[in-house]
C-alpha cells in the first residue's frame, strides 16, 4: 500500500499536467530553455515521497519543500543549467 492511500484527499490535478505542456509549448515556440521541476522530483505526487523522507525534504502539507529541500532542488536546477549551457557551448 502507498503512502497515497492513506490520502485520499490529496489526489493529482491533471490541470497540473496541462500547465506544464503549455509551458513546454511555449518554451519551444520562443526558443527558450524549460525546466521541468515536477520530473525532476520525481513526478506526479513525489511530494509525498519527499515529506516522508528521512531526513525531511518537504513539509507535510505537501506543498513546500523543507530548506534541505530547496537546496536540493536548486542544486538540481544549477546542474541541469551548466549542463545545457556547457551543451550549447561545446555545439557553437
Amino acid at each position: 500500500e502507498s503512502k497515497e492511500d492513506d490520502m485520499p484527499w490529496f489526489k493529482h490535478r491533471t490541470r497540473t499536467d496541462d500547465i506544464i505542456r503549455i509551458q513546454r509549448e511555449l518554451s519551444k515556440k520562443h526558443h527558450c530553455a524549460f525546466w521541468d521541476a515536477t520530473a525532476v522530483t520525481g513526478g506526479p505526487m513525489s511530494i509525498i515521497n519527499w515529506a516522508h523522507n528521512e531526513p525531511q525534504m518537504a513539509r507535510q502539507d505537501y506543498v513546500h519543500f523543507t530548506t534541505r529541500g530547496y537546496r536540493r532542488l536548486a542544486e538540481l536546477f544549477y546542474q541541469a543549467l551548466i549542463q545545457t549551457y556547457d551543451t550549447q557551448k561545446q555545439s557553437r
